[in-house]
């Protein structure tokens, strides 16, 4: 529905998708008021000497701004730089109950910097993520469809957590940068997909995700694009974007509608783009 038709029930799931350039991170609050980030955006570790850095310059501000002190739940979706560099600025300057990730140590060269400061500096709980895994609190239940115990791909990329929320009927499905490759595996498991409301779409819009046979069976009624504004990648790729217009999804992109707002009360949900976007250097 319309942001204008839409009335907080004072028990509703919010996830925020900021724009932090081309890259990853989620925000969410919980009807019961936890709060938890996906991802944190970050350069790339090629790139380590730009000035610009999302986990300092947006995502630590934006939860300053909310007046979050506290994050229930830390997760990496993935060892890439645009997914996780943006915590070495946010893990020290905010309380973290339990830092999350997939398990997989082939990714950026730093990486192995970010875990040792979790687990030997600031102390914080960690746990391994795998398939099969659920939580619920607060009314919703998170479920992780993927990566299983055992990687079945040596790609970073295809070691993606891949999370489904549900709250009452709403459902999201977060599909971090997983490719075509996890899309088929998820696709032949019986009961695993279904139709959602929301799409984190994966891998930034790529033409490697979001196959058509994909896109059929979860048939989102609003899509998410997390890039950045003339990134040399070309994303989302406009293979993508046709896909998605064919199935009539609203497709909603960070690099043109700045931080996006997913907000439901567990029956309705909304969509609110801030309209303001960030400049982005890569």
């Amino acid at each position: 529905m319309l942001p204008h038709e839409y009335v907080r029930s004072g028990r509703d799931l919010e996830m925020v998708f900021l724009d932090v350039g081309q890259g990853d991170c989620v925000f969410a609050r919980t009807p019961d008021g936890k709060y938890a980030l996906l991802d944190a955006g970050g350069r790339p570790y090629w790139l380590r000497d730009d000035p610009f850095e999302p986990g300092r310059d947006v995502v630590l501000p934006y939860l300053r701004s909310r007046g979050v002190t506290r994050l229930d739940a830390a997760v990496v979706s993935h060892p890439h730089g645009d997914h996780f560099g943006g915590f070495f600025a946010i893990l020290p300057a905010v309380t973290v109950v339990h830092f999350f990730d997939n398990g997989y140590r082939k990714g950026d060269p730093d990486y192995p910097a970010l875990l040792d400061a979790v687990t030997a500096h600031l102390l914080i709980p960690y746990h391994r993520i795998r398939a099969g895994d659920h939580w619920s609190a607060g009314g919703i239940t998170v479920q992780v469809l993927f990566p299983p115990d055992v990687f079945p791909f040596d790609h970073a990329n295809n070691t993606s957590v891949v999370l489904l929320v549900t709250y009452r009927s709403f459902t999201a499905l977060l599909m971090a940068d997983a490719e075509r490759e996890v899309e088929d595996l998820l696709l032949h498991q019986a009961g695993i997909l279904r139709k959602v409301d929301v799409l984190k779409v994966g891998h930034h819009g790529s033409r490697t995700s979001s196959s058509r046979a994909f896109l059929s069976r979860v048939r989102p009624d609003a899509a998410v694009v997390c890039c950045g504004r003339g990134n040399r990648y070309g994303h989302p790729h406009p293979e993508t974007v046709k896909r998605f217009a064919d199935i009539d999804t609203i497709l909603y992109r960070t690099d043109r509608h700045g931080d996006i707002t997913v907000l439901t009360d567990g029956d309705r949900f909304t969509v609110s783009p801030s309209t303001y976007v960030r400049t982005q250097r890569y």
